[in-house]
């Protein structure tokens, strides 16, 4: 399992063409392995990349409560920054990757309410469900992101 080696948070503002975001955002430092490619847009694949370790931590025993916080707050930087690539080249396909996001949002805010002393089955099915969630947005959604990108003078 990929273990935290250091864990910076801060809040910082994220210059955009439609004004200044404030982003509060962890630089985590992980031994994540070998994984597989996700993107072609190198911050998008590391992100992925991030987000996957993350949801991976839920399983572990015995359940640690503050990896769903450290999971939305990553989540969080993540989301913002693809919305504001998507506004700044007016994507077209814009608003149906915003409510997807959205829709993880609510999910994992439903998630911070459970009981930290969960079973393992329920972690396991937690994981299960975001890491497929995941894995069906970043393969579907996120890739006609990356084309669109990839055409564009922003890659």
């Amino acid at each position: 399992m990929p273990r935290y080696q250091n864990r910076t948070c801060q809040i910082d503002e994220y210059q955009t063409p439609v004004g200044v975001i404030p982003l509060t955002w962890c630089d985590f430092i992980l031994d994540i392995g070998a994984m597989q490619k996700t993107s072609d847009i190198i911050w998008q694949d590391t992100q992925h990349q991030v987000l996957f370790s993350l949801i991976d931590q839920i399983k572990e025993v015995p359940f640690d409560p503050d990896i769903l916080v450290r999971l939305k707050l990553y989540a969080e930087h993540h989301f913002i920054l693809e919305e504001t690539y998507m506004q700044t080249l007016e994507y077209p396909h814009m608003e149906a990757h915003i409510v997807a996001h959205d829709r993880f949002r609510e999910e994992l805010a439903a998630m911070l309410d459970t009981d930290p002393s969960m079973h393992v089955a329920l972690q396991i099915s937690l994981s299960d469900f975001l890491y497929k969630w995941l894995k069906l947005h970043v393969l579907g959604i996120d890739k006609k992101l990356e084309d669109f990108v990839m055409k564009s003078s922003y890659k």
